[in-house]
Parts: structure tokens; C-alpha cells; sequence
């Protein structure tokens, strides 16, 4: 009987530690990282964090940073919002917006991801990562 409790014990343990390890490695979760992760593989970026006047008048409103890069016909859009509410609010626009987009290009790919919403390339997404 106490074989089986500690063993659903540790199995329990075993399953939190799983998740904060899995959740912890979601590669677009860092916009810092993203932006190094991209210039490194050749795209020309614009990353806007807020900092500054102007750079924080221009990001969408709920939003923390943003990431805009190319590279040739690779593209990738991402917006990183203050909680994941602000970015149910404009998950509407954007996927109408990379639907826009997919019709033109069957490679984009596009979304919403906890507190991230993104559309781009399939490679471009790989470079992200």
C-alpha cells in the first residue's frame, strides 16, 4: 500500500517537473532571443521593445514587443502581447490578416500561442526558433 503511494507520489512529481521543463522551452517565448535567433540565420529584423517614445507609441495596443523580419521570400510577423486576454482581443485582426496572406503563399503559417500571436513562413518560423 505505501509502494503504491509513494509511486504516485513520485510519479505525480515527476509529471510537474515534465511540464515546467516543457513549458520553460517554448522557443518564441523570449523576444530578445527571437530577434538574436533570426539576425544570426541572415533575416533583416526590426524589433521594436518599447523602449523609447517612439518606439512604444508604435506598438499595437496590448502588446509588450514586436519582431518583424525577411529574408528574401521568408517573413515572419510576431507580436507579443502583455497577457494572454489582450491577445485573444486581437487574435481576430491577425488571423484575418495571415489568412490575407496564405491565399498569396501556402507556406504562411500562422498562431496564437498563450500571450504570442505570430504569422509568417514555415521557414521563416523554423529560423525563430
Amino acid at each position: 500500500m505505501k509502494k503504491n503511494i509513494l509511486r504516485a507520489i513520485a510519479l505525480g512529481l515527476m509529471t510537474v517537473i515534465l511540464c515546467v521543463l516543457l513549458s520553460s522551452c517554448s522557443s518564441l517565448s523570449d523576444p530578445d532571443k527571437t530577434a538574436q535567433s533570426l539576425e544570426s540565420a541572415g533575416y533583416a529584423v526590426v524589433y521594436n521593445n518599447g523602449e523609447g517614445e517612439t518606439n512604444a507609441a508604435a506598438l499595437p495596443q496590448g502588446s509588450i514587443a514586436t519582431i518583424m523580419a525577411y529574408n528574401g521570400n521568408e517573413f515572419i510577423y510576431i507580436t507579443y502581447y502583455e497577457d494572454i486576454a489582450a491577445a485573444e482581443d486581437a487574435w481576430g485582426a491577425a488571423q484575418s490578416a495571415a489568412e490575407a496572406l496564405k491565399k498569396n503563399n501556402e507556406n504562411v503559417v500562422y498562431k496564437k500561442s498563450g500571450n504570442i500571436i505570430y504569422y509568417g513562413t514555415k521557414q521563416a518560423l523554423k529560423d525563430a526558433k
